[in-house]
């Protein structure tokens, strides 16, 4: 899907690439010889994503809180912009946050706050794929046979279809909720001087594709999963999306090392960028190695379950595509050595006042987005 342009006449945009673990902004001048990046922001979330229990409520107030900032260093600094795009976090793609409403069919047993917990926290986990092929959630019977299941609330996209068979076949009232409407709303509140384009889903990889040998792989590997493309001789396609990215390693990290996740994922960006010692590296890599080797082994043979077996390159991007570790193993798996899918090969973006983004892996997606608009 691509993006939809309000801005057509406009010469200055905002463009954000909203992360499971930062977001990172770029104000792009549009301008007959293509486009410019002249300023670029980041900003990490410090603390665990939702996964590790953080509500909904924090994740969207620490965005809230990243748009503010931007806004009031543009304003501090007098840029001004016609209005943004964005991108929604791969986690909203994968998984749903619900929140529930539940009373236990025996009513002379009144549901208890630990057990509603329970029942949440199994509906919570639910995946994309689980959704997909059953239609329902992990130990349904039980749940269905035990509960009734008055209402959902859930954030996510991709699935109205899917959740309203849901809601059929358990004669439950499903609310809609989603991220999009939220996400609006934040940018309408910080921002209220900005229109807000947003979009459910975008493959800004396919702006970008000039190969002359088609069979080629991309991974972007980002904080929560790793997303696969293929471009075949049938054009491009998304092969799937692999519970893989940085949370993962800083968890890794977080408990190998006895440290908070916050401290971990700051000596993952330390290691990342080259900033440790290499006895230090080495020790990371010693922690890395067996999760690495997992997530390549499934790699391999999803792509052959998808019959996807002949390909000349794989490209690799996105900020936890920088591991050291991925070329080797991937190398040795595949038969294949990965190529890194920098900034500068992004072609028509001429980037301005910021040297570092050509070589940091972390901006490609920020480029790649603003090329497909």
């Amino acid at each position: 899907m691509s993006f939809i342009n309000l801005f057509s006449g406009s010469k200055k945009y905002l463009v954000f690439d909203v992360g499971t673990e930062s977001i990172k902004a770029g104000l792009f001048l549009k301008s007959k010889n293509g486009l410019k990046l002249s300023n670029v922001f980041n900003y990490d979330f410090k603390n665990s994503i939702l996964l590790e229990g953080i509500s909904s409520s924090v994740y969207f107030d620490g965005i809230k809180k990243a748009m503010s900032d931007f806004f009031n260093i543009m304003k501090k600094n007098k840029i001004k912009s016609d209005g943004f795009y964005t991108t929604v976090p791969a986690f909203f793609s994968k998984y749903f946050i619900v929140d529930v409403n539940i009373n236990r069919k025996d009513k002379n047993k009144p549901i208890n706050k630990l057990e509603e917990q329970k029942i949440k926290k199994t509906i919570f986990n639910l995946s994309y794929e689980n959704v997909l092929k059953n239609y329902g959630f992990p130990n349904e019977q039980y749940i269905l046979s035990n509960y009734d299941i008055l209402s959902y609330k859930i954030l996510g996209y991709r699935v109205k279809d899917i959740f309203n068979k849901i809601g059929d076949k358990i004669s439950a009232k499903v609310v809609m909720f989603f991220i999009d409407k939220k996400f609006e709303d934040i940018f309408k509140e910080v921002g209220k001087t900005y229109k807000v384009s947003f979009v459910n889903e975008v493959n800004p990889i396919k702006g970008i594709i000039n190969i002359s040998d088609r069979k080629s792989v991309f991974l972007d590997v980002g904080g929560l999963t790793t997303e696969c493309f293929y471009f075949g001789d049938f054009g491009f396609e998304e092969v799937g999306v692999f519970n893989f990215g940085g949370y993962f390693l800083t968890k890794e990290l977080s408990q190998k090392l006895g440290i908070s996740y916050g401290s971990a994922k700051d000596l993952k960006e330390k290691y990342i960028l080259g900033k440790v010692s290499s006895k230090v590296r080495e020790r990371i890599n010693s922690h890395f190695g067996s999760i690495v080797d997992i997530w390549v082994a499934e790699l391999k043979d999803y792509f052959e379950e998808k019959n996807i077996v002949y390909f000349d390159n794989i490209f690799l991007y996105g900020g936890t595509a920088l591991v050291e570790l991925f070329s080797d193993k991937i190398e040795n798996k595949f038969g294949i050595k990965p190529k890194f899918l920098h900034p500068e090969n992004v072609k028509g973006v001429v980037v301005e006042g910021d040297l570092e983004i050509k070589t940091d892996l972390r901006y490609t997606n920020l480029l790649l987005v603003s090329h497909s608009i």
